[in-house]
């Protein structure tokens, strides 16, 4: 898989950490561990590691929450939703949406929307990942 699709993945992830304009350990903890499962779902062969993933949200974290208000997120997250329909492992990054968003134990209504989103244009129910 290349590193674009790496990069999709990443940032709607951040997204959903980043939609009640709050971050929480947790949330960053879900982010990182989500991404080791896409990764071993997808089974590739880039060299994606937990302190990789760490670091990304580090490195992007700000700029994310620099368009984190509710239409410019929505908007960016379309883009990337869309461009991942024919993604073949779709259902396990909806899943890591819908474990990020209830890593702080509660699903702003934001987070919902991204992950309904997702869900629709992806042709998958987001009830059964909740």
């Amino acid at each position: 898989m290349n590193i674009d699709r790496w990069n999709d993945i990443f940032t709607l992830l951040a997204m959903v950490i980043i939609a009640d304009k709050r971050v929480y350990k947790e949330e960053v903890d879900t982010f990182v561990d989500s991404a080791m499962k896409i990764k071993a779902a997808v089974d590739d062969e880039t060299l994606i590691t937990r302190d990789l993933v760490f670091e990304w949200f580090r490195g992007h974290r700000a700029a994310i929450l620099a368009d984190a208000n509710d239409k410019q997120l929505h908007v960016k997250a379309l883009s990337i939703i869309i461009a991942m329909k024919n993604f073949k492992h779709r259902k396990t990054v909806l899943r890591a949406m819908v474990a990020v968003s209830v890593a702080d134990n509660e699903m702003h209504p934001t987070e919902e929307s991204l992950i309904t989103i997702a869900a629709k244009h992806w042709g998958l129910n987001a009830g059964e990942f909740s």
